[in-house]
């Protein structure tokens, strides 16, 4: 029996749905494909965390950064009464500046294993004074000015003194300590003679006595003064200042130290200029004013310079 020929547009929406058919299987099966396994890692936009370790803290000294061809720690020649704690091992020493009448710096830097940093400062803070080590409240940090030393981990000895700073005393984890050593080493010293005996039982200035927050130069011994008050100021005349070095050396000390702390090279106001009997640029700070000049008389001994200076203060 024949079945009766279905319409064309029956035959044509047939024909439509199979296409739709086959369509929707081929994405089925492409979409089964890329998600069946739950892998986003290829799929654009869904990029999968990556795991990220963190840093891993040196567990021993060489593994610090600068520390890799450090030895057994040492303050070197001339130190040998500085200790260092257990197993400490320390960087090449540094020297800087030095010269005649200034004194060498050496620095370096030191790591100690197993121990804190209140324990490295105990070391010293003991150790030191226990090798005869005085605590210093000045330390020459440029080779020429007494610098305040801004904590108690200075120190000096000897009557040529050297100079021991303690600083930046870090903890780096896992015991691990570093610290930073400055060494001040003396220049010469030098040979002060009178025949009246003038520089008997002195010991090195600090400050100039007669002049407000003024160093003097390393290794210096006090001359003779002559002060008096009058016309509106205070003047003092000191003469024989007895110092490590030479002319060149004291001129150097005090046209590099005194624009550094505030002294100006000008002429200074009239009215300082006539109470200090002055005329044209001088060395004066606030109500000060100074004037130094080597002495060029005799033949002092090597290391040895003698000079003179003047001090004025208005009232």
């Amino acid at each position: 029996m024949r079945h009766p020929a279905l319409p064309r547009w029956s035959r044509t929406l047939a024909s439509l749905i199979f296409v739709l058919s086959l369509w929707l299987t081929a994405c089925a099966t492409g979409t089964s494909g890329s998600q069946g396994s739950g892998d986003k890692t290829n799929t654009p936009g869904n990029t999968a965390p990556t795991a990220t370790s963190a840093p891993q803290r040196a567990t021993t000294c060489q593994q610090l950064s600068g520390f890799g061809s450090a030895q057994t720690a040492s303050a070197g020649s001339g130190f040998g009464d500085v200790g260092f704690p257990q197993n400490a091992i320390s960087t090449s020493i540094s020297p800087a500046g030095g010269g005649v009448g200034r004194f060498t710096i050496e620095q370096f830097d030191v790591c100690a294993p197993s121990t804190t940093r209140s324990a490295v400062y105990s070391f010293y803070a003991s150790g030191l004074p226990g090798s005869g080590w005085a605590g210093a409240s000045t330390y020459p940090y440029d080779g020429a000015w007494q610098a305040s030393c801004g904590d108690p981990y200075c120190w000096k000895k000897d009557h040529l003194p050297r100079y021991v700073s303690l600083e930046k005393v870090t903890d780096h984890g896992n015991g691990l300590i570093t610290y930073h050593m400055r060494l001040a080493i003396p220049p010469a010293g030098p040979s002060c003679s009178s025949s009246v005996g003038i520089y008997d039982g002195k010991t090195w200035d600090g400050n100039l006595g007669s002049v407000p927050g003024l160093n003097a130069p390393p290794l210096t011994l006090d001359g003779l003064g002559d002060g008096y008050s009058g016309g509106g100021a205070s003047h003092d005349a000191i003469q024989a200042m007895c110092s490590s070095g030479t002319a060149s050396s004291i001129n150097a000390f005090f046209t590099t130290e005194l624009p550094r702390h505030g002294w100006q090279h000008s002429t200074p106001p009239a009215s300082m200029s006539t109470a200090c009997n002055t005329t044209g640029a001088q060395w004066w700070k606030g109500k000060d004013l100074f004037q130094w000049k080597p002495e060029t008389g005799g033949s002092p001994a090597a290391n040895t310079v003698y000079w003179d200076y003047n001090w004025c203060e208005l009232s």
